[in-house]
């Protein structure tokens, strides 16, 4: 599809400038549409790449749960088959699925 082609190297460009939360914002403007999983992935990979763990929890968080189990299926058929998918991911799934929990006093 050449318009998800334009989309990844859209991502791809701003993320080779350092615009990652520019990159963010716009897929999350985008409407939540599973041709777009490729683009979020792009950007999860550069993130991770560029260690900017930061963002990418927050661009995971950002996105609807059926996204974020679509990004780790996705970004799991690219690493490594030993991986358990992208750790972003997972504390953004754990941190979802589980309430803050305050230590008695």
């Amino acid at each position: 599809m050449p318009a998800q082609n334009i989309l990844k190297t859209l991502i791809l460009n701003l993320c080779g400038k350092g615009y990652f939360l520019v990159a963010s914002k716009f897929l999350c403007d985008l409407s939540h549409d599973v041709g777009h999983l490729d683009a979020h992935v792009v950007l999860l990979k550069c993130l991770a790449d560029s260690e900017e763990v930061p963002i990418a929890v927050e661009h995971v968080k950002a996105n609807s749960r059926r996204q974020i189990v679509a990004f780790d299926g996705e970004m799991s058929s690219h690493l490594c088959p030993c991986s358990q998918g992208l750790p972003t991911i997972r504390a953004g799934q754990e941190e979802n699925s589980n309430p803050i929990r305050r230590p008695a006093l």
